[in-house]
């Protein structure tokens, strides 16, 4: 397979040219995915492609990816492009009621606190704590206090998407402690 595309500099009609062709093409998909979760120098753009693959282009077998995908994140240091993309593929196939979502909970925390990572990284975290409540509202006071704790690492939007956020979640603890008796 030729991986030149991934050496050169690739536009956005590139990487959902070569998404349309790895949502098709399993074994092209595979390649992509291996390389995004190496953290070479040619991960960020094989992310990219997956994240074009699985989200753009309706890629059928992405869900049997989601596993490896988790573990990836979960045990690896990547580029804080691949994360960021792949974090974002993770979250739309629904990773909440894998076993190890409580690991991806763990490692979402630190990624909210680190201060050296992107933006991004720490929205997409901030989103897994969030899943993390809907999901499991026994654990809304613990992911709101999470939030609480982060706010104070920027301001503005940061601090906006954390109250919203915080917000929904305590809409849905007060739902869930009402019907809980």
């Amino acid at each position: 397979m030729d991986f030149t595309l991934l050496e050169k500099g690739m536009g956005v009609k590139d990487a959902l040219s070569f998404g349309q062709q790895a949502a098709k093409d399993r074994k092209f998909f595979d390649s992509m995915f291996q390389i995004a979760i190496s953290n070479d120098k040619k991960s960020d753009r094989a992310a990219w492609v997956i994240y074009k693959a699985v989200l753009e282009c309706d890629c059928a077998f992405a869900l049997e990816y989601k596993l490896p995908l988790m573990e990836g994140l979960i045990q690896k240091v990547l580029s804080p492009a691949a994360h960021r993309e792949l974090l974002k593929v993770l979250l739309s196939l629904k990773p909440e009621k894998e076993d190890s979502f409580g690991q991806l909970f763990d490692r979402a925390k630190e990624w909210m606190f680190d201060l050296q990572a992107e933006a991004a990284i720490r929205y997409a975290s901030l989103n897994v704590i969030e899943l993390a409540g809907k999901t499991y509202p026994e654990m809304i006071p613990e992911c709101w206090e999470i939030i609480q704790d982060a706010k104070a690492l920027a301001e503005g939007p940061w601090q906006r998407r954390c109250k919203k956020v915080q917000e929904g979640l305590n809409r849905k603890y007060q739902k869930w402690s009402e019907k809980k008796g």
